[in-house]
């Protein structure tokens, strides 16, 4: 080879080994060298060792353009017989190669020797040529071994700072973790304060109402009934609370069984329809809908919490239909409920679902609540291996439908 060629191509290889900033430029930029340097060479490798077995496979290649790629391929261990000490260090000279598997990819002889890439030391650095002959002198094999040590040593510097930087990456991520974790639970503090003030309000001034003033009948009924009222928002609150930090902490519970959907509908619908006359509420299911293993208590929570919105959030007392249908696939069941309340803009549908999440409609804000009721809804369809999702325009109504698998 040509001495000043060689030079040249050695310091343009040591720029681009230096400036190389992630393993694949490094790769690239070396081995396109390395083939300008030993110019009777047709590929640089890298041959990765295949675990329990007596084979390498190709983990990287450069080569000439009209050449095939053999990355993936497999080729067997090189002879024993064609490995030698050079300068301390393993190499292999294999010429006048007779195997199938390297003679399709035009390999006539090679040379290899080990280097350490991710922290193995058994990979081999490989460049081969369709020569019967390598015709290699001693100063080539030494600037090959000082070249696979110095692609060696800048390769572990990339990997280590891309680990560092990954090290780095996942502080962040948790740090962002952290602070949104202390974010939500500033919000829950806030939540619970803001939700528990107006049904306690009420509790306590109906009660001191009871305590201090001689009432008749009617009127004690009446005060009786707000009370009632005021404790099942309360309890309503402080059960969406506890119902948030368990699944935080322990995830959804599951008591599967066999149970049939239309009668958890039939049940639940009759229930609401006794409690708020003014509105009409209706079933419509679907004939001959599969018994379906599922947990029915969960089932029930989501729709009472999809009915309960539906009356929160429809001020003229319009009709609310829950229907149960077969998805076309027949794998999943959909319950459907409808109703002719004030609506929800379209651009809030990815929001509605999240924990806190109340809109900014003032009709919507005029009415109590958490944020957390759809939230729950979500988690427990998710955890049921269903989905949910809403239809709705303003003033026009919304329609909340869950699927639940067959």
């Amino acid at each position: 080879m040509n001495d000043t060629k060689i030079n040249n191509n050695y310091t343009d290889l040591l720029e681009a080994m230096l400036n190389a900033s992630e393993s694949e430029e490094l790769l690239n930029s070396t081995f396109s060298l390395i083939l300008k340097i030993f110019n009777i060479m047709t590929r640089v490798q890298i041959w990765e060792p295949i675990f329990q077995t007596n084979e390498y496979s190709v983990y990287y290649e450069f080569l000439n353009k009209d050449l095939s790629s053999m990355i993936k391929h497999h080729v067997p261990y090189l002879p024993e017989s064609t490995k030698k000490d050079f300068e301390n260090t393993p190499v292999w000279e294999y010429e006048n190669i007779e195997c199938i598997s390297l003679n399709k990819f035009n390999i006539s002889s090679l040379i290899a020797t080990e280097i350490s890439i991710q922290n193995k030391n058994n990979f081999l650095l490989v460049l081969t040529t369709d020569n019967k002959d390598l015709n290699l002198t001693i100063d080539d094999k030494k600037l090959f071994i000082k070249l696979a040590k110095l692609f060696e040593k800048e390769f572990s510097k990339i990997e280590d700072a891309f680990a560092n930087n990954d090290k780095i990456n996942r502080l962040q991520n948790q740090n962002t973790n952290l602070r949104e974790q202390e974010q939500l639970r500033k919000n829950l503090i806030n939540n619970i304060s803001h939700e528990l003030k107006t049904p306690l309000a009420s509790i306590l001034g109906f009660s001191n109402m009871l305590v201090s003033k001689e009432l008749n009948q009617v009127s004690s009924k009446e005060i009786a009934e707000q009370i009632f009222q005021a404790a099942k928002r309360l309890s309503s609150i402080i059960t969406d609370f506890l119902h948030i930090n368990k699944t935080d902490t322990e995830g959804w519970y599951l008591n599967l069984e066999m149970c049939d959907i239309g009668e958890i509908i039939k049940e639940s619908v009759e229930e609401f329809s006794s409690l708020y006359k003014e509105f009409k509420i209706i079933y419509h299911i679907s004939n001959n809908y599969p018994i379906i293993k599922t947990d029915p208590k969960l089932v029930r929570q989501v729709l009472d919490n999809l009915i309960s919105n539906s009356i929160k959030y429809s001020p003229s007392c319009g009709n609310i239909i829950v229907t149960l249908d077969i998805v076309s696939n027949n794998k999943e069941i959909i319950v459907s409920i409808t109703d002719q309340g004030i609506g929800i803009d379209k651009d809030e549908f990815s929001k509605l679902f999240n924990r806190f999440y109340r809109s900014n409609n003032p009709q919507v804000q005029k009415v109590s609540g958490t944020g957390l009721g759809l939230a729950i809804c979500k988690e427990i369809i998710t955890a049921l291996s269903g989905t949910i999702e809403v239809k709705s325009e303003p003033n026009k109504g919304s329609k909340f439908s869950f699927t639940l698998p067959v």
